[in-house]
């Protein structure tokens, strides 16, 4: 009676772990990042208490580059010096070649692999805060968006400084030799 009585206990205990971290639609999550709302093709869902979000998405809206390794059953995403390496149904996840534990490993779910979207986040060094009441998750992160006329001015203005750091006149924002571009 006490093996039956065990027995049936374990079994229960087992059941209900596969319920419990079953993927729930949760449709009424919405993910941010700087303040725009992401769209994704798969909706968000929670999974051990992680909303999980189609990784592509979320990785372009953070400026990053994505791919897939079909030999590996891998999806990498990369943005300037920072590289995400994902596997499927993997709890670890490597950062810049770092190993980082995660809460949930990526799934795939109808065809989107999916992946926690804070741990995809602060790789990016991005922050990340969810709101209840909303159902919301906002990322925010830092950054200037790098564009050739943002640079070529940045040139410009450190040519000025050097310049007249030796006593030359400045050039002019009409100067052809500033607009090659």
């Amino acid at each position: 009676m006490k093996k039956r009585l065990t027995s049936l206990l374990t079994a229960a205990v087992f059941l209900l772990g596969l319920v419990t971290a079953a993927p729930v639609q949760a449709a009424d999550i919405t993910v941010e990042v700087n303040g725009e709302a992401v769209v994704f093709d798969q909706q968000p869902i929670m999974y051990n208490d992680r909303v999980m979000v189609p990784m592509r998405a979320l990785a372009e809206s953070l400026g990053a580059e994505v791919g897939w390794d079909d030999a590996n059953n891998c999806m990498w995403s990369e943005r300037g010096n920072d590289v995400l390496v994902l596997a499927i149904d993997d709890p670890v996840m490597l950062v810049n070649g770092e190993a980082v534990l995660l809460d949930a490993p990526p799934m795939i779910v109808n065809g989107r692999t999916l992946a926690p979207v804070r741990a995809i986040s602060e790789g990016y060094d991005a922050n990340v805060e969810w709101d209840q009441k909303t159902q919301t998750v906002s990322v925010t992160r830092d950054y200037v968006e790098w564009s050739p006329e943002a640079y070529a001015y940045e040139v410009f203005e450190l040519t000025n400084a050097a310049r007249e750091k030796y006593g030359l006149p400045p050039r002019k924002g009409n100067d052809a030799r500033v607009h090659l571009m």
